[in-house]
């Protein structure tokens, strides 16, 4: 398996490039959050150049779904599930892993800024609620841009 971690270890990602087809590689991937790899059973096939392009993509494009507001900080709020699922937390945006998620333990990730931080919001149950996880800004961007590019 290939990794991409952060310097504490609590951040990062493991693949496996295990077949490639008319140009689309296929693998199977692992994201480490805290001390939580996801998914923790895995024997599923992931086209990687869309779950890596996506990741990129949120951070380039970043989505809203609540609005942002003038400064665009989340701060100190409280990150609530049940207005996040209603489009009710503005300056929270969503990172994508439609593909990476399925079956009842779906992976779902956001994040909002405070200050010098990220604050990393993630589920892995259909978003129904979610824990945190700060770290220095830039974090989980720079790991994610330092995913492979596949042609």
């Amino acid at each position: 398996m290939n990794k991409l971690i952060n310097e504490t270890n609590d951040f990062g990602f493991f693949w496996s490039c295990d077949e490639i087809d008319h140009g689309w590689y296929f693998g199977k991937i692992k994201i480490l959050i805290g001390d939580i790899i996801y998914p923790v059973e895995n024997d599923e096939i992931y086209t990687l150049q869309i779950v890596f392009s996506n990741l990129k993509d949120s951070f380039i494009n970043k989505y809203y779904p609540a609005g942002i507001t003038k400064n665009g900080e989340f701060g100190e709020k409280n990150f609530n599930a049940n207005e996040w699922g209603e489009l009710a937390l503005k300056d929270v945006f969503a990172i994508e892993v439609t593909e990476l998620g399925g079956g009842h333990t779906q992976l779902g990730l956001c994040m909002g800024y405070s200050g010098d931080s990220e604050r990393l919001f993630y589920s892995f149950d259909n978003e129904n609620s979610f824990n945190e996880i700060r770290y220095p800004k830039g974090t989980v961007e720079k790991i994610i841009f330092s995913l492979p590019n596949f042609p």
